[in-house]
């Protein structure tokens, strides 16, 4: 259950909102299984003292698209939540998916709150930029919500740069994102 804790985490609860309560099993499920967005090969755990304390998870753009399917699959249910979701938060959703083939998109990381400031979410990301370099992406790019200051800097002292900002979804404050991006 680590991998969807940490998930659900760095989207903000949006996981747990769009799957409902089972939404770290249906993760978990999906997780399992190669060759999609959410698979297990697409992710880095960090480890302290034999417990996972975090994750990052990032894949090539051309591998976009991917990972629905073996979440519906895993849910085995109609999830109503997502439709609604994915009609209300569509021009974001359009954002976040435009990732050129050769960008690796990272697609979240996020480390135990006691573990913050250790240099784990550092490390994590070093791991998934080695991994984009391994794989020939020509940019690393992410997305971080606009009022996630803390973050935007640590991304800007790495050396990425806003490059667009999402449109914000309406009567929902606060949902837009910024995409950041560093060449390789």
């Amino acid at each position: 259950m680590a991998f969807a804790r940490h998930l659900d985490t760095a989207s903000e609860g949006m996981i747990r909102f769009l799957l409902g309560r089972k939404a770290h099993a249906i993760i978990e499920q999906a997780f399992a299984k190669p060759e999609h967005e959410l698979s297990y090969e697409n992710v880095v755990l960090a480890e302290s003292r034999q417990e996972i304390v975090g994750m990052a998870s990032g894949f090539l753009g051309s591998e976009r698209g991917q990972g629905s399917e073996p979440v519906r699959r895993a849910a085995g249910w109609h999830v109503p939540r997502l439709y609604a979701a994915s009609l209300l938060l569509m021009g974001l959703l359009r954002f976040i998916d435009r990732v050129p083939p050769n960008d690796f998109y990272l697609q979240a990381v996020a480390v135990d709150d006691a573990q913050r400031g250790s240099g784990i979410g550092s490390r994590l990301l070093d791991a998934m930029e080695d991994r984009a370099r391994a794989r020939g992406a020509e940019r690393f790019v992410l997305d971080v919500a606009v009022k996630n200051t803390g973050a935007r800097r640590l991304y800007e002292r790495r050396g990425m740069r806003e490059v667009a900002r999402s449109p914000r979804v309406l009567f929902m404050r606060d949902t837009n994102v910024v995409r950041m991006a560093k060449e390789l």
